[in-house]
């Protein structure tokens, strides 16, 4: 199957660039980016947010708060 050039543009504008921390999008602390190349071309195809480690501790802050919560859930319902 090939992919036209504008079905690639339209499927990497859906691709989330930020951090997903506590249920929010956002940017790295810092506002550092890195890019993301295609294999095969060399093109940048994504700049995707960088992660610190003050990122990091955010997000293991966040999973610590609903881990008791989360342990309560069904398998099933989890994994859905």
């Amino acid at each position: 199957m090939t992919i036209t050039p504008e079905r690639e543009a339209e499927l990497l504008a859906k691709v989330p660039t930020g951090l997903l921390i506590d249920g929010v999008w956002r940017d790295a602390s810092d506002g550092g980016t890195f890019d993301v190349q295609d294999p095969a071309t060399g093109k940048v195809i994504a700049t995707l947010a960088s992660a610190t480690s003050q990122d990091a501790l955010a997000a293991l802050d966040a999973a610590a708060g609903v881990q008791a919560e989360w342990a309560l859930t069904a398998p099933r319902q989890r994994a859905e």
